[in-house]
Parts: C-alpha cells; structure tokens; sequence
C-alpha cells in the first residue's frame, strides 16, 4: 500500500467513521424516541376521530326518536293498530300521503342522505321515503296494508324487534337494507329501529326504522386534519355475523366509503390487514408488532350491541423521519468536509501518480476509438512505467497482428480469384474460341465474296462484332483476375448483376443449368466494382454448380426501404446440412468434390461484402436449394 493511502485510510479511521457513527447512533436513538412519542398521539387523535362519530351517531339516535313522536307518525299509528289487528283503516290512504309528504319535507331539510322506513308489527315495509321521494308500495303480504318492499319471513329479525323497549333507538340490519334491486348488498351503518306504541297499549303497532348513508360519518373522516398523512382504514368487527365480520366500511388507499353499498364485502385480510382482527381481541389499542407504522383503536359505535370497529392509520414514514431529515443532512455535510480535509492531507505526490494514469486512459480511449497510432511516454511511478510499457507492446503486437492478417486476407482473395478463374477455365475457352471460329468462317467467305461488296461489307461487320465479343470476354476475365486497390464509387446495380452472370454463362450452359436475372431500373450502391463482381460471381457459380441439369438459378434485386439494396441468389439444389450451414464462411470448407473448389470463395466474399458495409446471408429454403442474401447500402444519388 502506497503512502497516500496510508495517509488516507488512518485520516478516516481518526475522525470521519467515529464521528459519523457518533452521530447516526444520535439520530437513531432521537428517532426511536420521536417514533414512540408519534405513535401515542396517534391513538390521541383516533380516539378524538371515533369520539366525534360517536356524537354523530347519538344525534343521529335522538333525531329518530324525536321523529317518532312527530305528529305525522302519531296520526299514523291507529293505521298501524288496525293492521295489527287483521283489518284495514278506513283513512289508510289519507293518512299515508299526508305522512309522506311529511317525511319528504322531513327528509330534504336534513343534511345527509337518509332512508325513513315505517315499519308494521312484523317488520314489513309500509311505507318508505328515499332521496325525498315516497317509494310505490306494490308488495301484497299477510295484513291488510299495501307493503312497499317484498314481505319480511326471518323470524330471528322479528324476534329482535320486539326485543326493543319502548323509546329505545337500537341498531339492527334490516332484511330490507341488505337488499337492493334484486341483489344482496352489505351497507356500511347499521339501521337505527324504534317502536311506535299503539294508543294505551304497551305492545308497540310498528316501527320507525332510519338508514343512514354513511355520509356524514364519510365528511368527519374526510376531515381528519388532527391526523398525520397515512392510510386510513376502519372495518367491523362481529363474530356472529361472518359476512360483516372484518368486512372494511373506509379505506382512504383503496376509495372504500362509508356510502357506497357493498355487493361483495371487503374484508381486511384483502387488503393485507388480517393481523388487526387478531390484535383488537387481545387489546383495545396500539400497533402491530410486525408493522409499526400501524396504529389502531378499538371502538363501539352501537349501545347494547357486541359489534366493534377497529380504527386504523397507517403513517408514512415520512412522518417519522422528516425532522431527522436536517440532521442526517447535516451529518453528510460534516462527512463530506472530513473527507475533503483528508483528501487535502494526502501528499503532493498523489498527483504525480494521477497524471500518468489519467494520460494512460486517454491514449487508451483513443487506440480504442481508432486512433491505432496512440502511444504513451512512460512516466511517473514504476508501477505506471509499467503499465505504459505495457500498453505500447500491446499496442504494437496488435499492429502486427492487423498487417498479418490484412496481408493473409489480400492473399486468399488473389487465391480465390485464381481458383475462380481455373473453374471458369473450360466456360471461358468456350467463349473464346466460339468467336475465333465465327470470324475464321466469315473471312473465308469473305474471300469468295469479293465481287459482292454489300455481302462483303455484311461480313466484315460481323467479324467486327464476333473480335468485340472475343474482346470483352479477355477484358472481363483480366478485371475479374488482377489486384488492384479498390475503387469506390456508384455502381449501376442491373450491370453488375449482368457482368457477373456472363461470367459463369459458359458453365452454366454446359452444366445445362438457366440463369434468370430480374433487377428493376435505378438500382445504385457504392462500392468497388470488380470487387463487387467477384463476390456474386462466387455466389452464382456456387449455384449453378449446387443446381441439377435442367435447373435453374434465380438472380434477383430489389429495393428494402430507402436506404438499403437486397440481391439474393437462389438455387435448385440439395441445399446444405446443418452443420455444413454454420461452416459455410470458414476458409477452405466445401461441400463440392475434391479438387473442384478451393473452400476460399464464400469466406472471401464475406470479407467483400463486409468491407462494402453490407451484410451476407445464407440459408435454405423450405422448399428445398438455398438462397444467398447480399445486403448493402444504397449509393446517396439512389434515393436523393
């Protein structure tokens, strides 16, 4: 370990670690101090929040027993009493609307969302105002009273009602409240019941039953401004009634309110809050062991009843840890100068070290973008001596490597040429010798024709034509065969595709094998030309000689976007084995016989290919041969 760090490391381990755990130890300890206090102002303020509902639903209690003894439900009772005793009140309709009309004034002044259920000895439904208007009473049942909701048959609910004493508001759920539009709903609040008693009879002749929304308890909890930001939740909590037992009344997470109905009661293991159903049985408040951040109360909203809610708030952390934010900032400034002030100790030498490297790693960065010229002049310190000669011999090596390999390459394209031109050696013999003797037949009939000048004038234009033929042929074959540098510049994609097939012509005739070529109009790329015709010469030899006598290879040349041009040549053949496919580019592979390739023309048209920008493809067809893809960037006059 060098001096520098030495230095470095005994500066921290002195001052920057013990004074930082010194502090991170304070602020954990103020935190978890803080995190209690919270907490026990958090029960303070659920128990304020279930304290105010608690006055709502008592005003809530004594509205409806001061509604019973309004005159319009007095007047109404002997309606009641005659029911109860099996006939019907002759003013039943009177009384009815003028009691409606009641209600629904009743109703519109009260704030909040209310439903006003008269109730009959049995617990049926004869009459019910809702959203401020009388609802129709088309129900037929038992008595003589028109019921306005399907008939009440559950003798437990029955024996509830007349379990209630007279002036006493109870909680109960009506059969009726949990059913809405012919499916089963589960309201949030229980419906607060009273009797009416009949006049000088202790047996009461009905019932005023009222079902409140939720609504006003929804306002207190939207309220909630003594609590601190979190999730709040409150769920009921009855063992006799597993439908409602856990069953969630608020969640501020999930929108679940108060007023809204619930066709399939969410129940707090749904929302990952089983646990509190467990805690509230064994004590009235505090959090959960596993989630500290959730606090909860327990809390009795119905006198007389053995139901239950459990209050819950979820803080964010936020809460906790926000006055902790300045100083653990405060701490991080104090680490940051005591590193700066250590960083200051080390001696000037760090420096000495830092610049060698630094100019290390831009002449590394530059070899690697290109620049293959970039050395360093060793400096510094011995190790970094070291490193730079390191990289110099690297650097050299792989210059050597690259010129190696760049004259092996230019060798095996010369190879591969030659043995193209070997193989081609009979097709262009052929197509020499063919013109040689046109012209030999047409002097001598030149000849005998010397007293014909226009025959004789015919003649010697067609051994003009058949030398030009000879000479285009020897032309071709000496750009095909000698090295020259490569010349880029635009070439027309049809005349290339045409000189490169006219230079397997001659063998594909004799393999007895047809070229079609089918190039559109206008097709340009940029390239080395000769170059460019070796590489689909390669291709459609390598074809024709895959393709069966009275096959065919299809030469092809289309457009692909703007931007690039696709050349794809297809045979009639075998096609290739797998494992010959993936060895298809390696120098000296070949499916043909023995001395009938050489293995260099693929792996050299690759390179070309490459060397163009493009891409080169080979794969077999399903139907059967192989198609060879060649795809290069289109020359820029292409597709201005």
């Amino acid at each position: 370990m060098h001096l520098r760090t030495h230095i470095f490391v005994w500066v921290v381990v002195a001052t920057v670690i013990p004074l930082t755990a010194l502090g991170l130890g304070a602020t954990w300890l103020g935190e978890r101090a803080q995190r209690e206090e919270t907490g026990a102002a958090i029960i303070d303020a659920l128990n304020n929040l279930t304290a105010e509902i608690d006055r709502q639903l008592e005003a809530e209690r004594a509205m409806v027993a001061s509604l019973a003894e309004a005159p319009g439900i007095r007047d109404f009772r002997p309606v009641l009493a005659a029911a109860r005793e099996g006939r019907r009140h002759p003013e039943q309709p009177r009384r009815a609307a003028a009691l409606a009309d009641f209600l629904t004034v009743f109703q519109q002044t009260l704030p909040g969302s209310y439903t006003i259920r008269l109730l009959d000895h049995r617990g049926n439904t004869v009459l019910k105002v809702r959203d401020g208007e009388r609802r129709p009473a088309p129900y037929a049942g038992l008595g003589p009273l028109p019921l306005a909701e399907p008939e009440v048959t559950d003798p437990t609910f029955r024996e509830r009602l007349r379990g209630i004493q007279a002036g006493e508001v109870r909680h109960l759920l009506l059969p009726q409240s949990r059913q809405r539009r012919d499916r089963r709903v589960e309201p949030a609040l229980l419906d607060q019941v009273t009797p009416l008693g009949g006049d000088g009879d202790s047996a009461p002749v009905g019932y005023l039953a009222v079902s409140p929304d939720g609504s006003r308890v929804e306002r207190i909890l939207a309220y909630k401004t003594s609590l601190p930001a979190g999730t709040l939740a409150v769920a009921e909590v009855q063992p006799g009634d597993p439908r409602r037992n856990g069953m969630i009344l608020h969640h501020s997470g999930d929108n679940q309110r108060f007023d809204r109905l619930r066709r399939t009661p969410r129940h707090l293991e749904e929302a990952g809050l089983g646990a509190l159903r467990t805690a509230v049985m064994q004590r009235p408040y505090g959090h959960l062991a596993d989630r500290p951040r959730l606090h909860f109360v327990e809390y009795y909203p119905y006198p007389g009843r053995l139901v239950s809610w459990v209050v819950a708030l979820e803080v964010e952390e936020a809460v906790f840890a926000e006055p902790f934010k300045r100083i653990r900032a405060a701490i991080g400034v104090f680490t940051g100068i005591a590193l700066v002030l250590a960083l200051l100790l080390i001696p000037l030498g760090s420096r000495v070290i830092a610049r060698p490297v630094c100019h290390l790693a831009r002449r590394l960065k530059a070899y690697a973008d290109g620049d293959h010229s970039a050395r360093v002049q060793p400096a510094g310190p011995t190790e970094i001596r070291e490193l730079g000669e390191a990289f110099n011999y690297m650097a050299d090596t792989l210059e050597a490597a690259r010129a190696e390999r760049d004259e092996a390459q230019q060798r095996a394209l010369q190879s591969a040429r030659l043995a193209s031109i070997g193989e081609m050696a009979a097709g262009i013999g052929h197509e020499i010798n063919n013109p040689l003797n046109n012209i030999l037949s047409l002097t001598k009939l030149m000849s005998r024709e010397t007293d014909r000048p226009e025959r004789l004038a015919r003649d010697l234009e067609a051994v003009r034509e058949e030398a030009l033929r000879a000479s285009e042929t020897v032309r071709g074959i000496l750009n095909f065969a000698r090295q020259v540098p490569p010349d880029f510049h635009t070439v027309e994609v049809d005349a290339w595709l045409a000189e490169s097939t006219r230079l397997v012509a001659e063998r594909a005739r004799t393999a007895g094998v047809g070229i079609g070529v089918e190039v559109p109009a206008g097709l340009r790329v940029r390239g080395d030309r000769h170059l460019l015709q070796q590489a689909l010469a390669n291709l459609v030899d390598n074809a024709v000689a895959a393709s069966p006598a009275g096959g065919s290879v299809e030469v092809a040349a289309s457009g692909e976007g703007e931007d690039e041009v696709v050349v794809t040549v297809t045979d009639q053949g075998a096609g290739i084995d797998p494992e010959g496919l993936d060895r298809v580019f390696d120098p000296f592979f070949t499916t043909k016989a023995v001395g009938e390739g050489s293995g260099l023309g693929l792996s050299v048209t690759l390179g070309i290919v490459e060397h163009h920008g493009g891409q080169l493809d080979i794969r077999n067809n399903a139907a059967g041969g192989v198609t060879a893809t060649i795809r290069l960037p289109r020359a820029e006059s292409d597709h201005e």
